[in-house]
């Protein structure tokens, strides 16, 4: 389908709209505002009047010198004059020397249900931590050691926090990976 617009960017802002080149015509946006070095806004819109169906999202997002970055996108239709949000993402990510640690929340509104995240990664140089889990109890664990530059081998186990209360935890599974690069 061609399509034809405008685009505008200066040190803030930058812009974009274009419609398509159809008898009824399909009209997108994106448009983002940095006010500051470390703080952003943007939008996204795209309206399909032979389809009845307005989609728009907006996202925010930012960071503090660098090491703690955060953000948040909300998305929202209008469909058969049927207005409302149908997702919501909130996301941190926070770096601390060879530390990080970041965790995201996102809330369907159809379902009326969340969904969260955490992860965990602690550098030793040498050899890597990792660690994940969700809000469904599942807990992921990894080891990754650097034995030579050319060797790294991988520990990897999972289990559901669940399980261990209800004292269902008959095993718990270990995977291990050898790499050699030659």
């Amino acid at each position: 389908m061609p399509k034809f617009g405008v685009t505008w960017t200066n040190d803030q802002f930058k812009t974009k709209s274009m419609i398509s080149a159809t008898s009824v015509p399909v009209f997108e946006s994106e448009a983002s505002w940095s006010p500051c070095s470390h703080f952003q806004v943007g939008e996204k819109m795209v309206c399909d009047r032979a389809a009845k169906d307005y989609k728009f999202e907006l996202a925010l997002a930012g960071h503090f010198d660098k090491t703690m970055q955060y953000g948040t996108l909300v998305k929202f239709q209008n469909k058969d004059n049927k207005f409302g949000g149908y997702h919501c993402t909130m996301y941190f990510n926070q770096q601390s020397g060879a530390n990080t640690a970041g965790a995201s929340v996102a809330y369907d509104f159809a379902k009326k249900t969340y969904a969260s995240n955490l992860g965990l990664k602690f550098d030793k140089g040498d050899h890597v931590w990792k660690f994940r889990f969700n809000d469904k109890g599942d807990a992921n664990a990894m080891l990754q050691w650097q034995l030579h530059q050319a060797v790294k081998t991988t520990l990897t186990s999972k289990v559901n926090l669940k399980d261990i209360p209800a004292g269902q935890v008959n095993s718990v599974p270990l995977g291990l990976n050898f790499e050699v690069k030659y």
